[in-house]
Formats: C-alpha cells, structure tokens, sequence
C-alpha cells in the first residue's frame, strides 16, 4: 500500500502536491504542482522556490546552502523536478511577492561534483519549520507569502544504470569521453548527447578548432586597435602602444573592449586636460602644439578661402543651418517638457488603471487554477494555463517535453 507523503503546511496558505502525495516516488523525474489560500492570493504572488536536498545535503557542512533550488512564476502552474540520488529527500516551497526578494536566494556560490550547488543565501529548515508551526511570525523573510515543507522517497531502482558499469568495452569507453575533462553526465539524454557529438576524436579537433577560431578573431581584432587607434589619435587624444596592442589581440591577452586612448595615470587633470595630453610625469603635462585633426582643418579652410570663396561661404551657410536647427530642437524638447507636465497625471492614472485591471483579472484566474480548495493529490496536467494562445502553447510544450523525458531519459544516481 502506498504511503501519503509526509507533508507539513500550515494551513490555509501553501500547499504542495508530488507524485500524487505518494511517499515513495513512482519516477525519478515528477510533477509538482501548487495550491494557495485567498491570504496569499490577495497579496498578487508572483515566484515560488523550490529547494530539494538529498540525504547528502541534509547532513552535509553549511546544508541550509546546499542542494537544487527551482524558481519558477507562480502562474506556471506545474515544474518538472529531476532528482539525482535515491533515498530520502526533503523540500522547501517558499513564495515570494516580488523577483527582487527571490533571486537573492538563487545566487550560486560554487558548484559541487555531484550537480548540487552551493548558494550564497542560506534557507534555515528548522526556522521555517518553527513559522508552520506558527512559533514565532517571522523567519527573517519578510518578503515570503507562504511556505510548506514536504518529505518522500526516491527508490534506487527508479535511476538509470551508469554506462561505466556496462559490459560493452564501446559503451564504456564513450563514458569515458563524456566525463573527459568534466564531470559525469546527470542524466542518460546528457550521456547520448556527449556520447555522440563528443566521440573520440571531437574533443581534440574541437580543442583545434577553438585555437583556429581564436586566431583568425585575434586577427580581426588586431586590425580593429589599429584603425581605432589611429582614429583616435587623429582627433587629437594620444593612443596607447598601438603594435604592443595588436600582438596582445593575437596572443589572445585581450578582455572585453580594450581601452585605446591614453590616460595620465594619477594625475589631478586626468579627465579635464587629456585633449592632446602626451604625457604626464613630475607634475608636468606635455601637450601636443596641434592634433592631426585641426593641421587637417587649418590646411582645408585655408585651400578653400584661398581656391573658392564661394564655397566658403557656403560652408559657413551650412554650420549656421545646423545653429539653428539645434535652436529648433531645444525649442521642441522644451515644450515637449511643458507638455508632459501636463498630462502626466493622466497617463499615472491611466497606467494606474491598467495595472488594477491586471491584478484584477489574475486573482480570477488565480482563484480559479491554483486556490487551495481546489488541490489535489493528483498532478493533473490538463491544466488551464494563463496567458494568450502563445504564452499556452509554450507551457503545454513544457509539459509534453517533460513527459516524453520522463519516460526515456532517466538521471543517473549520484549517491
């Protein structure tokens, strides 16, 4: 007979459903789904976490850090979870009001062997499970709605059997390159992909391939610092070493958009005076007597004056044009200025209305898909999903993905 899954929640406000609340697991990969009471709903949830932990994590250094954590929208309705070692497992569902308070949860740390991570934030068990007992009103998670902790079973032989072990000298072999140089495939759909597309001789060809990549981007980027450099340097700023630069951009010691013009390193007029700066040394700046680019200048407005007055003229026509044309778009932001002065107390209250409207119509759906009084032990993925034909169309894609790998793509178990 099967057993109810051990599940505490403090009731009426956060309710999880796993496997059908069976304690012992019938797959290794299963749905979850959520249900919440009108207290929550009222305060327009948007994210709940999840955070699982084997027996490993459990009894493991720092195991409030420890372990996978899931954070999904509340109006997704139903996640998948994986789980990656047999034996007993316990999970926190926490949901927040906001993304800003949840993601400080998901902040990676470092990552284990096994595919746990670590998280920079702790989850305390024993403080949230003193708030279901409704000891004390705050955990020290202001921002969290609801939380409800559940514990079950995965048995052993609901895992895949790990290729290493397989009498196949081939099928041990391509476990080998899949675990080359990093750790062991999760899953087998992980195994097939690293089996076949990184067979024998691909990590070596793609390590050649990297080299040729790296190569021919330095080269481009090298002929980038040269005309960049020299544009530089043309209007008047002193670049740094340009060949120094472009044997840097082959060589690969090169780290996001290099910095091309030349600075006075610690010195008081750094940003104020740098316009033909050459160099700075013993609280001495020395300057440039003229920039490329006023020697071009000079020498052209002296040829014209010189060979065509009229075109002279016509050049001073043209800067005065572009005068007031700048006249004329100060002008226009101005009033533009004067005019949102005006109407911006309608368009608040038009933003406002519609953003009462929305909430409005997610506390229907919300009571209408995942109010408490509708759980139940089974995951029923018919679900009536929120959003537009599309948004519904990519979330029953989730599901059908995820119900298709369940049955052919079992994790490996890590214990």
């Amino acid at each position: 007979m099967d057993q109810n899954a051990t599940t505490k929640a403090a009731a009426p406000s956060l309710s999880v459903t796993i496997n059908g609340g069976k304690e012992l697991l019938n797959s290794a990969t299963v749905p979850v789904r959520w249900w919440v009471s009108d207290e929550i709903i009222n305060k327009n949830p948007k994210y709940i976490l999840f955070f699982e932990q084997g027996e490993k994590e459990k009894n493991g250094y720092q195991s409030d850090h420890c372990g996978h954590r899931y954070l999904v929208e509340l109006t997704s309705v139903v996640k998948f979870l994986e789980f990656f070692s047999s034996g007993r497992h316990r999970m926190i569902a926490v949901v927040f009001q906001n993304y800003e308070a949840a993601k400080v949860f998901m902040q990676v740390r470092s990552f284990e062997k096994e595919g746990a991570k670590q998280y920079t934030e702790g989850l305390d068990w024993q403080r949230i499970a003193r708030r279901l007992d409704n000891e004390e009103e705050s955990v020290g998670l202001e921002e969290v709605l609801g939380v409800s902790i559940v514990e079950f079973d995965v048995p052993a032989d609901k895992f895949a059997k790990k290729p290493k072990d397989s009498k196949s000298w081939v099928v041990r072999q391509l476990w080998f390159w899949a675990c080359l140089w990093q750790d062991e495939p999760a899953d087998e759909c992980q195994f097939k992909k690293r089996a076949w597309l990184g067979c024998w001789a691909w990590k070596p060809v793609a390590l050649c391939l990297q080299v040729a990549v790296q190569f021919i981007t330095g080269l481009f980027y090298a002929t980038y610092i040269l005309v960049a450099s020299l544009a530089v340097l043309f209007a008047g700023f002193r670049s740094l070493p340009i060949l120094q630069g472009m044997k840097d951009a082959v060589l690969w010691k090169r780290t996001g958009l290099r910095v091309l013009r030349y600075y006075s390193r610690g010195s008081s007029i750094q940003h104020k005076y740098s316009y033909k700066l050459w160099s700075y040394a013993k609280e001495e700046a020395k300057y440039m007597k003229f920039s490329p680019i006023e020697i071009v200048a000079i020498i052209g407005l002296i040829f014209v004056f010189v060979n065509n007055t009229k075109l002279a003229i016509g050049i001073m026509g043209i800067v005065l044009s572009f005068a007031a044309v700048i006249i004329m778009v100060l002008a226009a932001n101005f009033a533009a200025s004067k005019l949102m002065e005006y109407f911006s107390p309608k368009l608040a209250a038009s933003k406002k209305l519609k953003r009462e409207t929305a909430v409005k119509a997610d506390l229907v759906w919300a009571r209408s898909t995942v109010h408490i009084s509708k759980r139940s032990d089974e995951v029923d993925l018919n679900i009536e999903f929120k959003g537009g034909a599309l948004s519904q169309g990519f979330q029953k894609a989730y599901v059908m993905f995820w119900e298709k790998k369940e049955e052919i793509c079992k994790p490996y178990d890590q214990k």
